[in-house]
């Protein structure tokens, strides 16, 4: 899904020995760039192309950046290299003919399923182009009418934006997993009764998606059973947890410090919610109870150095000290903060990112202040990164000013390189004024990260 795909002999070998019903499917982004100075190494262009007619994929999807080297580029290597190209919203300018096939049927077991492919639009269509791309909603609803009846499942290989493809699924019903090339999405996202699913890019990973399905009713209703195992760690980890809390309760008490008992008291209470939730959440996952499921993971394809860290960076460089605890020289800031609700109805939401975290993240502590009188506090919601963090919480320290902060103690940890969402702030606009808000006293392993002010 997306790049070069690494270890061709090893595929290749897999391939060979795969049991039935396996499909070898490509999202787009073929080429590993956007130029033709990408592929500039000579044979590099070859090796691509015989590499994905050596793995005799079954499908793969074009992207606006695979037309860089033409229409008759393309139209060549599928012929001469029988490669399976699908498109089907890439069409002739004049006729609005497909240029490619739309989609491919595929036996899968004692099933059927329907792969075809969406490119994502052009900014402008020119008059003229040998070729334009209808609205990909408009190709993706004609595409599930007419394989509804055709298939039991139906597949799209998307190079559109994960928010475009988020749209697609709570715009149309039957279409049961999009594959996209957001390299942000790696574990299956549910909206509606479909899933959005991605491997990366460059081809660092190979992403396998196995499907059982023993009911075909209408709408298909597919359980995720990818996180049982991760459940089941997380709530042995909770109970452990749990276990050393109560262990402390006498000291707790004893202690005249109402501070420290007031925060054992959240904790505990959190960790407790977390493992009935979590327990509720195992319960559902059970295999025999459930008539249609799948399991998706990462399998990485490569061995890659480690990336250099916060650490080996500011090594020997006597770091300023800053308001947000900036990293001197930082290229872009690490947590950015992005408003994602518009001025309506006086709610402003307030989204903090992490950017190509530096180093790994067990704890994190920070300060949000802003204006008081503009803004007043409402509610935050854990973002994906630190979901399954053991503890994570956002308290109103007074007004004008949160405290947030969290810790994870064994594998949920933010690893180094992630990106996503790490928590979302709900305001009420209460006065005319700045609304910015901003990050301050970052404490354990975000103590030297930089931020953006929040407009």
């Amino acid at each position: 899904m997306g790049g070069l795909p690494r270890r061709m002999a090893a595929l290749e070998e897999k391939r060979k020995n795969a049991p039935e019903g396996l499909l070898l499917l490509d999202a787009g982004n073929l080429f590993p760039g956007k130029s033709k100075k990408c592929c500039a190494e000579p044979g590099k262009i070859e090796e691509i192309l015989n590499s994905y007619q050596s793995m005799s994929y079954d499908a793969v999807n074009l992207s606006r950046s695979d037309l860089v080297f033409g229409l008759p580029f393309l139209k060549k290597n599928e012929k001469s290299l029988q490669l399976p190209f699908i498109s089907a919203n890439l069409v002739a300018g004049h006729t609005g003919e497909p240029l490619f096939k739309p989609f491919v049927i595929k036996k899968v077991g004692k099933n059927t399923a329907a792969i075809f492919g969406l490119m994502e639009p052009l900014p402008s269509q020119k008059t003229g182009n040998p070729y334009s791309i209808k609205p990909p909603s408009e190709a993706a609803r004609e595409m599930i009418k007419v394989l509804s009846a055709e298939a039991d499942l139906i597949i799209a290989l998307s190079s559109l934006s994960n928010a475009a493809n988020y749209k697609l699924l709570e715009e149309l019903a039957g279409l049961n997993f999009i594959i996209g090339t957001d390299k942000r999405v790696h574990a299956p996202i549910k909206v509606q009764n479909g899933y959005i699913l991605s491997a990366g890019d460059k081809g660092k990973y190979l992403g396998r998606l196995d499907i059982s399905l023993r009911s075909l009713a209408r709408p298909l209703q597919i359980q995720d059973m990818s996180d049982k195992a991760r459940l089941e760690s997380k709530l042995s980890r909770v109970e452990q947890t749990i276990a050393q809390l109560e262990a402390k309760k006498v000291d707790i008490s004893k202690s005249d410090n109402d501070r420290a008992a007031e925060n054992y008291r959240r904790a505990l209470e959190s960790l407790r919610k977390q493992q009935a939730q979590t327990h509720a959440e195992l319960t559902q996952l059970d295999p025999a109870k459930i008539e249609n499921y799948f399991k998706y993971k990462m399998i990485p394809l490569a061995v890659h150095k480690p990336r250099k860290t916060l650490k080996d960076v500011s090594a020997g460089t006597k770091a300023k000290t800053t308001v947000a605890g900036a990293l001197p020289g930082s290229a872009a800031p690490h947590i950015k903060i992005r408003r994602l609700v518009a001025d309506t109805d006086q709610k402003i939401t307030f989204a903090l990112t992490i950017d190509q975290a530096p180093n790994q993240v067990r704890a994190l502590g920070f300060d949000v202040v802003y204006n008081p009188k503009v803004l007043k506090y409402s509610k935050y919601e854990k973002g994906k990164l630190v979901s399954e963090f053991d503890m994570f919480d956002a308290s109103e320290l007074k007004a004008g000013m949160l405290r947030i902060g969290g810790f994870e103690a064994r594998d949920d940890l933010i690893g180094e390189g992630k990106s996503g969402e790490l928590v979302r702030l709900d305001f009420q606009r209460v006065g005319k004024g700045d609304m910015a808000v901003q990050l301050i006293r970052l404490k354990d392993d975000i103590s030297a990260w930089s931020v953006e002010k929040g407009q």
